[in-house]
């Protein structure tokens, strides 16, 4: 802030008038940035830390489920680009008459990606958008119409079932944070509870043991009746009879030829004899190859150079972190390149997916000329309308095809690369001991759309059409994403309640539309308004569209004011509609939605959590030292352990000083040594950034004489004299400085 207010002083004095007036146009803009420094004291009160506390845990947390809701919206916007691109815009004759014409809606379209996520955010916070929709549907052509039923299936797929776990997150979120703590009063009674058990406890184990002091322990025993004892050994008399009859048949000899036998039959038991030696010496010379290739195989695997104790247990702590634990982890360094070159590529795999998507918003939109490869033309000169519309796109430039087409390219061949590598890491390590270190639906199917990718790019490069695969794959490389997949599992398992709740929901939309038919079907009359009182209901067809627009919007009084304009009567009957439809049946579905969530993500949770703790104790007890009494891992094994997953490029470098930082804070009896529950910590340390501030200015080092004067200690002083523990003390500058920006931001 100090900055903007030299910025806009100097700005007043620049010698060119122009420049002057657009520059302090912006730079007044960066004047309000001074009110950070209020803001931040307003932290001191503890109703505003709470709400802050709850913002930013909330915007934290919450990165998956905008990533999820983004990969919806994206797919969603891809369909409509498809279905209605180049439809919707100023001056086109199929829209003449419509609501989305009279009320100017023509920047919200399908023209290219980015205006139709636009048109999606609208639909999504103002739930179903009916002009609009109605719009798309008149700007398509016959064989299209059907294409309008995007907007009812995003509706109910994205507004009322994904965009709900934003809301029901929100209330979980919340609910963790203000988690109400028991107080003094409810403290005592639960401590004189849990006093009045321990006595309880006692006084039944003094029992108990008085008891086992006076007579001994009872000890349970049968006896058999004579019937039943008679009866036990003659089953097992049989019973060894029938095994002896079965072992007999089992030894005898099956190639026997007997003296009185066929000549046929002695041919054909010779014939099976022979071929019977022949299997039993071909079974004999593959059980000594396989033996052989086993002996083979333990060698090499001796001769191999086997990873250090810290880079397997590095590896289990990078796999604690994403909440995987497995039995087994290969002990060959061979193992441990492949996994770093896994962990590197999928890095690299990652970043190559966030272009592909983002990629989709500057690449030239397929109802438009995608001729001309590497020219560099305006969206307005590529995307033509017949003449007297006006298209509207958004501002994003676009990028020529050819040029997208080889960051596409280059994106998919790094998604190769990765997929290549954890094949590999699989195949050659895991396979052997049936351990499932990847999820391998999730590579075959990422596979499967890459190979679609690059058979579709090869479509569009020779035909240009003008439809294309290549975002909805992009939209199955986004599913794969952990986090992603984790949400989407829990709607699918929520799907089930979901649907029986929409069922009632559509069940009494279409009660009420059967209602409004039957009373307003043959009524064409005109209010006193002059609006044609059966409007929206002289159909079965067009009552049902109607109540469910009225019940998932707030177009409801368009709706019903030509009913109600006629008789206020209808009042009732929309009020008990809109009761159930819009109030109860809705909460009803958020509050489903809710419930199921935090059960999905608690056994999420609970899952994660013991995965981590499984391989943080297995390397604990690798790192650690050899003794079972007492095991503790040292300073030096912690700073090689750190060293180690330096080498992974999924994780932050760690500096020395920083080691020392995090080992001190997790060293919490201060010994010198950690142990098992001081290291499962490690997993939340290592996950944060270090950074040194300089406390001392300069001063102290170019004038040493000059910084050790007492104006300067004076002015030190009045800077630092604050507690450096309690984080919402200010000092007096502090002081002094939001009082003079606040006169500041009210006088000027």
């Amino acid at each position: 802030h100090h900055m903007a207010l030299v910025a806009v002083s100097c700005a007043y004095y620049l010698p060119f008038a122009d420049v002057q007036g657009e520059l302090m146009k912006y730079a007044n803009m960066l004047r309000l940035l001074r009110l950070i420094r209020v803001v931040k004291s307003l932290k001191r009160l503890p109703k505003v830390a709470f709400m802050f506390n709850c913002v930013v845990t909330l915007l934290a947390s919450a990165r998956d489920i905008i990533l999820f809701l983004c990969v919806i919206v994206y797919f969603y916007s891809a369909l409509g680009c498809i279905f209605f691109g180049g439809s919707l815009y100023q001056g086109a004759k199929t829209l003449e008459g419509t609501e989305y014409e009279e009320t100017k809606l023509f920047a919200l379209n399908f023209n290219d990606m980015m205006s139709a996520c636009a048109l999606w955010f609208v639909n999504l916070l103002c739930e179903y958008n009916a002009p609009i929709a109605d719009g798309a549907h008149a700007s398509l052509p016959e064989w299209k119409k059907n294409a309008w039923l995007v907007f009812p299936m995003f509706y109910f797929t994205v507004v009322i079932l994904a965009f709900e776990l934003v809301a029901a997150f929100t209330i979980e979120t919340f609910v963790a944070l203000t988690g109400d703590q028991p107080s003094s009063d409810d403290e005592e009674e639960l401590a004189d509870q849990e006093g009045d058990e321990e006595e309880e406890q006692e006084g039944l184990e003094k029992l108990r043991a008085e008891l086992l002091l006076e007579d001994p322990p009872l000890c349970f025993h049968y006896t058999r009746s004579a019937s039943a004892e008679q009866e036990r050994v003659y089953e097992m008399m049989f019973k060894n009879e029938e095994e002896e009859q079965q072992e007999e048949q089992e030894h005898a000899n099956p190639w026997e030829i007997q003296a009185d036998a066929a000549p046929e039959e002695k041919e054909r038991i010779a014939l099976a004899r022979q071929l019977y030696e022949l299997q039993e010496k071909l079974d004999e010379a593959i059980a000594a190859d396989q033996e052989e290739d086993e002996l083979d195989n333990e060698e090499e695997e001796e001769k191999e150079t086997k990873m250090t104790k810290y880079q397997r247990a590095a590896w289990m702590l990078q796999d604690a972190i994403a909440g995987k634990s497995f039995e087994w982890y290969p002990e060959s360094a061979a193992a441990h390149k492949h996994y770093l070159i896994f962990k590197q590529r999928e890095v690299f795999y990652y970043r190559a997916i966030c272009i592909l998507f983002l990629l989709g918003y500057f690449e030239v939109p397929l109802w438009c000329d995608t001729t001309g490869s590497f020219v560099f033309e305006s969206g307005y000169d590529r995307c033509q309308v017949p003449a007297g519309g006006t298209v509207y796109l958004s501002s994003l430039p676009q990028l020529p095809p050819g040029i997208t087409i080889i960051a596409e390219l280059v994106c998919l061949v790094l998604a190769w690369l990765k997929l290549r590598a954890e094949r590999k890491l699989q195949r050659k390590f895991f396979d052997k001991k049936k351990i499932s270190y990847i999820n391998p639906a999730f590579h075959a199917v990422c596979y499967i759309a890459m190979l679609v990718s690059i058979w579709d790019v090869w479509i569009f490069c020779t035909f240009r059409p003008s439809a294309r695969l290549a975002p909805y794959m992009r939209v199955v490389f986004m599913i794969c994403i952990p986090t992603v997949n984790r949400l989407l599992k829990a709607l699918i398992g929520i799907i089930n309640e979901w649907l029986s709740v929409v069922s009632f929901w559509m069940g009494t939309v279409a009660f009420f539309a059967w209602i409004g038919v039957t009373l307003l079907n043959d009524n064409d009359s005109r209010n006193s308004a002059g609006m044609r009182v059966n409007e929206g209901f002289d159909s079965f067809g067009s009552a049902v569209y109607t109540m469910f627009v009225a019940s998932s919007s707030d177009d409801f009084v368009d709706k019903f004011n030509p009913t109600f304009t006629q008789n206020r009567g209808y009042g009732l009957l929309w009020i008990w509609c809109l009761f159930l439809s819009n109030f109860l049946f809705l909460n009803l579905i958020l509050a489903m939605i809710f419930e199921k969530y935090a059960e999905s993500f608690k056994n999420e949770m609970k899952k994660s959590q013991k995965n981590q703790k499984q391989s943080l104790v297995k390397a604990f007890r690798i790192v650690s030292s050899q003794s079972e009494e007492d095991r503790e891992v040292t300073k030096e094994s912690f700073f090689q352990l750190i060293e180690a997953m330096n080498a992974s490029a999924a994780t932050q470098n760690f500096s020395r000083p920083d080691m020392e930082y995090v080992f001190t804070a997790l060293d919490e009896d201060e010994g010198g040594s950690l142990g098992q529950e001081e290291f499962e910590s490690v997993i939340d340390a290592i996950q944060y950034t270090f950074w040194i501030t300089v406390k001392d200015s300069s001063l102290e080092k170019r004038f040493p004489n000059l910084y050790k004067s007492s104006f300067v200690q004076t002015l030190k002083d009045w800077v630092w004299d604050v507690d450096l523990d309690d984080e919402n003390a200010t000092s007096k500058l502090d002081t002094v400085m939001n009082v003079v920006l606040l006169l500041n931001t009210v006088v000027v």
